[in-house]
C-alpha cells in the first residue's frame, strides 16, 4: 500500500512470466487480482498499462486469477477461452497450479518477489468505482474492501493478524524460497513434515495447540508443496539448514521442534549441526532415524532395493504411486480399516505439489541418511511416538532405537497405528503433545 493506491508489480521478463500482488491483506489482493482483470478486459484500461510484451501482441488478451487448490483452478479455467490466455497464481505458486494449468494446456503466471519491472497504480476510488462491476460480475463480497492491517514480511511473535500471506516466505542461503505457516501466539511449537507432503499435514495438530495458546509454525520442505523446486539441495544437510534458516528468521527462542516421518530426519539433524541452544524439547513421530536402509552395522533395515522400487514408481507415475502409497501409510489396507477417501485424496494432492526432482532426491535423503550420532546429540527433553503397525517406518528400526540413542527419551507406542497417525489417530497425538508441552 503507497498512500491511497494499490500497487500491482508485472514483470516484462518473459521467461519465466511472473507477477506479485501487493495490498492490504491476503483477502484484498485476491480482490484485486480480479481487478486486474477486469481493468484489462476495459481496452481503455488495457491501451493505458504495460503490463507484459507477451499480453500485449495478443489483439484480445485475456488474463485469469485464481487462489491455489486444485477444485478452484479448475473452475477458473474453464473460463477460458483460448490457449494463449493468461492464468495468473497470486499464492506463490504451488505445484498443483502448474500441474493442473499444463493439463488445461493454459500458460500460467505465479509471484516472485524478488523480480519487479512495471508499475501499475490503481487508486482507491477506481477500486471502489470498479469493485462494484466486479463484486457484480464475480460475486465478491464487499468486506473485501474494508481496511485491513498490513500483514509484515516476518511475523511478530504476537498478535492476531498472523496466518497464511503472501509475505510468509524466508530465502534459503542458495536463494531457494521457503514456504511457512505461522499462527498464533506465546511458545513457540515448529513442525517439520514427512514424504511427499506438506505443511498442510500439520493442520490438526496446528489448530489444535494454536488453540490451546501456542504460536505453530510448519512450512514446506524445499522442493515441496509452496516452496521453491529447488534442484539441488534436497537432502538432509540443507532441509536442516533451512529448518535453522526459519528459525533464526523468525529469532524463536525455547520451541518445541516436532518431526513426522522425514521431519523427524530433519529435526535430528538440525539438532546435529545447529544445537539446541533455540529449543527446549523434541518430538520425534514415526520417524526414519538412525537408518532406514540396510547396512553392514544396521540389519534391521529395508534393503536397498526397497527404495530403488520406490524411485521406480515416482519416476514412472507418481500420481498412481502417490494413490497407492496412501493405503498402507494410513493403514487404510488392514481389515477392518475404515477409509477416508477425502484423506487419501489430501495425500494425493500434497504429493503432487513436490516437484519430481524434490520428491526423487528426498527419497535418498530419507533412506539413506545415517542420523546415529545425529540423535546422540540431542540434550532436551525428547517425546518418542509411533504406532506399532507402521508399515512405512518399521518401529523396531527407528522408534525403539532412537528411544536407547537419546539421553532420557520417553517412548509411547499406539497400538495398531500406522505410519500417518497424525491423522488417523490426531486426538491421541493431539494429547499427547500438549502434555508434553506443559510438562
Amino acid at each position: 500500500m503507497h498512500g491511497d493506491h494499490f500497487r500491482i508489480w508485472v514483470s516484462d521478463d518473459l521467461r519465466p512470466e511472473e507477477i506479485e500482488l501487493e495490498g492490504r491483506s491476503t483477502g484484498l489482493q485476491w480482490f484485486l487480482s480480479f481487478y486486474l482483470l477486469f481493468l484489462v478486459e476495459s481496452k481503455d484500461a488495457h491501451e493505458g498499462a504495460d503490463i507484459g510484451g507477451t499480453v500485449q501482441s495478443r489483439s484480445d488478451p485475456k488474463i485469469y486469477v485464481v487462489q491455489t487448490g486444485a477444485s478452484v483452478i479448475e473452475r477458473c479455467l474453464l473460463m477460458t477461452t483460448d490457449p494463449g490466455d493468461l492464468v495468473i497464481d497470486p499464492t506463490c505458486g504451488s505445484g498443483t497450479s502448474a500441474y493442473v494449468a499444463e493439463e488445461w494446456g493454459r500458460r500460467w503466471i505465479t509471484c516472485d518477489t524478488s523480480r519487479v519491472a512495471v508499475t501499475l497504480d490503481i487508486s482507491r476510488r477506481d477500486l471502489i468505482v470498479g469493485g462494484g462491476a466486479m463484486v457484480a460480475a464475480f460475486g465478491l463480497p464487499m468486506p473485501l474492501l474494508a481496511d485491513q492491517p498490513s500483514p509484515a514480511s516476518t511475523p511478530a511473535p504476537h498478535g492476531d493478524s498472523q496466518g497464511e500471506n503472501l509475505m510468509n516466505v524466508i530465502t534459503a542461503t542458495d536463494g531457494t524460497k521457503i514456504y511457512f505457516k505461522d499462527w498464533g501466539t506465546g511458545q513457540p511449537v515448529v513442525f517439520s513434515h514427512g514424504w511427499p507432503l506438506t505443511a498442510d499435514a500439520w493442520d490438526s495438530q496446528m489448530l489444535f495447540l494454536g488453540e490451546k495458546g501456542y504460536r505453530v509454525i510448519a512450512h514446506d520442505r524445499r522442493g515441496h508443496g509452496r516452496s521453491s523446486q529447488s534442484w539441488n539441495g534436497n537432502e538432509m544437510d540443507t532441509y536442516a539448514d533451512d529448518l535453522a534458516k526459519l528459525i533464526e528468521t523468525l529469532d524463536l527462542k525455547n520451541a518445541t521442534l516436532v518431526g513426522h516421518s522425514t521431519g523427524g530426519g530433519e529435526v535430528a539433524r538440525y539438532i546435529g549441526r545447529h544445537g539446541s541452544k533455540r529449543v527446549s524439547k523434541a518430538v520425534l513421530i514415526a520417524s526414519v532415524p538412525p537408518l532406514m536402509l540396510k547396512t553392514k552395522n544396521n540389519p534391521g533395515g529395508l534393503p536397498i532395493s526397497v527404495f530403488d522400487q520406490i524411485r521406480a514408481s515416482v519416476v514412472a507415475d507418481r500420481s498412481q504411486f502417490f494413490k497407492d502409497l496412501s493405503l498402507p501409510f494410513y493403514g487404510y489396507n488392514r481389515s477392518g480399516a475404515k477409509t477416508s477417501q477425502g484423506v487419501r485424496d489430501s495425500f494425493w494432492l500434497q504429493g503432487m505439489q513436490a516437484s519430481i526432482k524434490g520428491a526423487y532426491d528426498c527419497i535418498k535423503a530419507f533412506s539413506e541418511t545415517d542420523q546415529t550420532e545425529d540423535l546422540k546429540k540431542f540434550d532436551v527433553p525428547t517425546l518418542i511416538l509411533q504406532g506399532d503397525d507402521d508399515q512405512i517406518v518399521p518401529l523396531a528400526d527407528s522408534g525403539l532405537l532412537q528411544s536407547k540413542l537419546i539421553r532420557d527419551a520417553t517412548l509411547k507406542v499406539y497400538p495398531g497405528a500406522p505410519h500417518g497417525l497424525c491423522t488417523t489417530h490426531a486426538d491421541q497425538v493431539n494429547a499427547d503433545l500438549l502434555t508434553f508441552l506443559k510438562s
